[in-house]
């Protein structure tokens, strides 16, 4: 697409620098370009809702620790919880009465602040229930063990008396299991898997009061299943046949290739095949690698959620009480691992917290439909803000270098010519060596003008650092 190229400005070296006009003698370096990242003016796809601004796990077990507007500003309205990986005497279910409520306590709190900002709150069953700490999956105590679910229907009947008396029930989502075909159901297999889902899901939607439910929660992608693949044609089919399809299916984006939407066709195909004709929309429960929790992963996860109107909550990759800290990696305070100090408040904004910062502060008004580029390494997410009159442009690859453009189509849709002048301006967003640095930003690079025809313009990226990101705004 250079043909079309009518570009003043290149980002090189982390760097933007303005580049000689068309008419000069002297012309842009041409680059491999590894594929173009399309958007489209003229088609809305709804207003903002902020999809990714979900965490897992990440509060404190003192709901008042981490200050209101941490959470507040980056938008956050997604929670996932359950108490996991706390340690004696908070080690679940399995463990007896009292280790339950140390877990439930958790949950109870986490669940307060998530309130506090009108959030969704899904219950983690197997964290409460307690499988994190026992010596092997053999040893750990599992519903349906010896064929007698007892031990488990006196949980959740003990679980649901004290959500319904703590008024924990508003917004509350249900997660069966988690990741059991990473583990084969902690080697009981795919038919206890089975056996388990139908029973957990009808006493959950008989017994609790408007009862919404989600899973399967798997590990694997369906389009890299392998092995597993059993585990997605088999939870199909029986839940086709048990009526205990959930309200709202959900699957963990945690791989290091691979699409959203390329997974959510083929979740779809198992889907079909079972004869179950599913057009909502997904709850990713878990996204973000630890090699992906940086800038510029962090706005193509964004971007890939945001197309299909996806539930996101991050990945959350500490462990112990670390783990019930710091908003999943966003934050990040003196007192963390290997020295990690549970009491210490004086938190700071972490590598891709100033991402979320201006994806929940700065871009409002409503969306447009973009396309991840050929290679499906490079993304973009683009709001209209009306009032402002404002274009704001995050663009986000996968951790690598490389030269991607992003298409502008369809400027007259805003009111434009179909030919003219734009002033583009940039924002770089860097990041740290580690995961607990301060970062501060993002950092104003320029502003440039752009010759533009035919209501396109196309903007080339020059990513030689796999970690920083960018954001563009422009008027009209």
């Amino acid at each position: 697409m250079f043909d079309k190229l009518v570009l003043v400005f290149a980002i090189c070296s982390g760097v933007v620098s303005a580049l000689p006009s068309p008419a000069s003698e002297s012309q842009p370096v041409r680059r491999d370009i590894s594929g173009t990242s399309n958007v489209y003016f003229g088609e809305n796809t709804g207003e903002v809702k902020n999809w990714a601004s979900g965490i897992l796990l990440g509060l404190p077990l003192n709901p008042d620790q981490i200050p209101f507007h941490w959470l507040g500003d980056i938008g956050f309205w997604n929670m996932r919880s359950g108490g996991s990986q706390l340690a004696a005497p908070s080690r679940g279910w399995t463990y007896g009465y009292d280790e339950f409520m140390g877990r439930y306590a958790s949950l109870k709190a986490d669940y307060e602040v998530t309130r506090q900002h009108g959030g969704n709150f899904q219950i983690m069953i197997h964290d409460l229930w307690g499988t994190d700490t026992w010596p092997s999956f053999e040893a750990t105590p599992m519903p349906g063990d010896n064929g007698s679910y007892e031990s488990f229907d006196k949980f959740l009947d003990t679980l649901f008396a004290l959500l319904i008396q703590d008024g924990i029930v508003e917004n509350v989502w249900w997660d069966l299991w988690n990741e059991v075909d990473n583990v084969d159901f902690l080697n009981r297999g795919l038919d206890r898997w089975l056996e388990y889902w139908g029973h957990a899901y009808h006493k959950i939607m008989r017994d609790f009061p408007n009862a919404k439910t989600t899973g399967p929660s798997y590990g694997h992608l369906p389009n890299f299943a392998g092995p597993v693949e059993n585990y997605f044609s088999g939870w199909a089919n029986f839940v086709a046949a048990n009526n205990s399809f959930p309200e709202k299916p959900s699957l963990h984006f945690l791989y290091p290739n691979g699409d959203l939407t390329t997974s959510i066709n083929s979740w779809n195909t198992f889907l079909n095949a079972a004869g179950i004709n599913y057009q909502g929309t997904w709850n990713v429960q878990e996204y973000g690698a630890p090699d992906q929790q940086i800038p510029s992963t962090a706005v193509w996860n964004i971007a890939q959620l945001e197309r299909h109107n996806a539930w996101g909550l991050r990945a959350n990759w500490r462990g112990g009480l670390e783990l019930h800290d710091l908003l999943a990696n966003l934050l990040g305070k003196s007192g963390h691992e290997p020295n990690y100090n549970v009491s210490d408040v004086n938190y700071w904004p972490a590598r891709e917290y100033p991402v979320y910062l201006y994806y929940h502060q700065k871009m409002k008004g409503y969306r447009v439909r973009t396309e991840m580029t050929e290679d499906t390494l490079g993304d973009s997410f683009v709001t209209v803000d009306p009032a402002e009159r404002r274009v704001r442009i995050l663009f986000g690859c996968r951790p690598y270098t490389g030269v991607w453009n992003i298409g502008l189509n369809q400027l007259t849709s805003l009111g434009l010519p179909a030919s003219g002048e734009l002033f583009v301006t940039t924002w770089r967003f860097n990041s740290a060596p580690s995961i607990y640095d301060e970062v501060s930003g993002p950092d104003f690079i320029g502003e440039w003008s752009h010759t533009y025809t035919n209501g396109e313009l196309i903007l080339p990226v020059y990513q030689v650092d796999p970690s920083i990101t960018w954001a563009f705004e422009f008027s009209y």
